[in-house]
């Protein structure tokens, strides 16, 4: 038999329950959390009330307001959603350690051998549940699920939503899986599921009954190994993963949206990202800048240069791009810049044809130092100014923000 070797928890509706904890006008009410109080933007997060009328993540506002009239619209406070996730992990910690964060809202846990009986895995989840309660808030709610192995435990923890349980033992599953559709499973997304109904796969307990030299063939890597090995219990360790790029993105405000005001704040997201890559420790040699003009159109282009971290010449890169943008009077809805091609400081080879410029470095060295003790508005370079309280720390799928570095 194999045992129960992973917890998982997942956080209820989390930005949604959050602002239900803050604000108890907003409780048993259908809420929608966004990112800019506008009709054309989207949640990001729906309340198990408002999910009840259809409306969830990516969910147009003006479509969420003729679904549920009643809804409530609360512009996201990210600093706060990871300042309560702070909170739950050293709660969580008071019982059990915490073996990996997978997003805001997500937790595993390694069970150690003495704990993964089934009947202590439900004592223990018990137990959680309530010291969460009692220690961060009865409002904001979790589901957890156990299994032999991290993939059905997450799948578990989904199974009883909101705020329920359920443990999955070897001999359930079979059956436990084919309760769920291939979308529901972690490594299947809709390309996958059109790949596997292209081969006569339309269920999961077809997907069950494959051999491992068929999803291996289906998947084309030992990605399909993986797969077949989790759908049995097996305890797949993962991957490792690596920093492929560094960047941010802001919806800008309808009133924000000329050129003048746009550039503004690409100098502002440069910097927000400059400081974070000089933090990690790499350099880069490509910058990709992408705009989403107001009259739907979309523009991108990406240029690369010896390996730095310097603000001057990432800057004098990014309005050389900027410069190149179609249609310059256009207002502009979106931008996005990401570095590429990232490579750790300290194993790079500097280019024979140029030499560092140790003046600017110190002064990037102390810049850093003075904003991450300070904040961000102690000192910035001028491009920014006039955006410096522009695109706020946003939370990613899979990216914890550091309060200090993304603010």
């Amino acid at each position: 038999m194999l045992p129960l070797r992973w917890l998982f928890i997942d956080f209820d509706s989390y930005f949604a329950s959050v602002e239900q904890h803050l604000h108890p006008h907003l409780r048993g009410k259908p809420v929608g959390v966004v990112p800019t109080m506008a009709e054309t933007t989207s949640c990001i997060a729906a309340s198990y009330e408002a999910k009840k009328f259809g409306i969830k993540t990516g969910t147009r506002v003006s479509d969420a307001r003729q679904l549920c009239p009643d809804i409530q619209f609360i512009e996201a406070e990210h600093k706060v959603y990871v300042e309560y996730h702070q909170s739950f992990h050293k709660a969580i910690e008071d019982i059990i350690p915490i073996t990996q964060t997978l997003s805001i809202d997500e937790v595993s846990c390694q069970l150690p051998k003495n704990w993964q009986e089934e009947y202590y895995v439900e004592n223990l989840m018990f137990r959680l549940k309530d010291h969460l309660c009692e220690k961060v808030s009865p409002w904001i709610t979790c589901s957890m699920g156990a299994g032999p192995n991290k993939f059905l435990a997450k799948l578990a923890s989904k199974y009883h939503k909101p705020n329920g349980h359920y443990i999955v033992m070897e001999d359930d599953i079979p059956y436990f899986l084919r309760e769920h559709e291939l979308r529901d499973l972690n490594g299947i997304g809709s390309s996958m599921e059109a790949r596997l109904r292209k081969v006569g796969i339309y269920s999961v307990a077809q997907l069950f009954q494959c051999s491992e030299e068929t999803l291996q063939n289906i998947w084309g890597s030992i990605h399909g190994n993986r797969m077949w090995r989790a759908l049995r219990g097996e305890d797949v360790a993962d991957l490792p993963t690596h920093t492929s790029s560094i960047g941010h993105s802001h919806v800008l405000a309808p009133i924000k949206r000329a050129p003048h005001h746009a550039q503004t704040v690409l100098h502002r997201l440069l910097q927000k990202a400059t400081l974070r890559l000089r933090a990690k420790g790499y350099v880069t040699s490509s910058i990709a800048l992408s705009l989403r003009y107001d009259n739907g159109l979309r523009w991108g282009h990406e240029v690369r240069f010896d390996e730095t971290s310097q603000n001057h010449a990432l800057t004098y890169a990014t309005q050389a791009l900027w410069d190149k943008r179609p249609s310059p009077q256009e207002p502009i809805r979106k931008i996005s810049v990401n570095f590429t091609r990232l490579r750790e400081e300290k194993n790079y080879t500097l280019s024979l044809f140029s030499k560092p410029d140790l003046k600017r470095e110190s002064v990037d060295k102390a810049l850093d130092q003075i904003v991450t003790r300070f904040g961000k508005r102690a000192a910035y370079y001028g491009g920014a100014h006039g955006a410096i309280s522009a695109a706020p720390m946003r939370i990613a799928f899979n990216h914890i923000p550091n309060t200090i570095l993304e603010e």
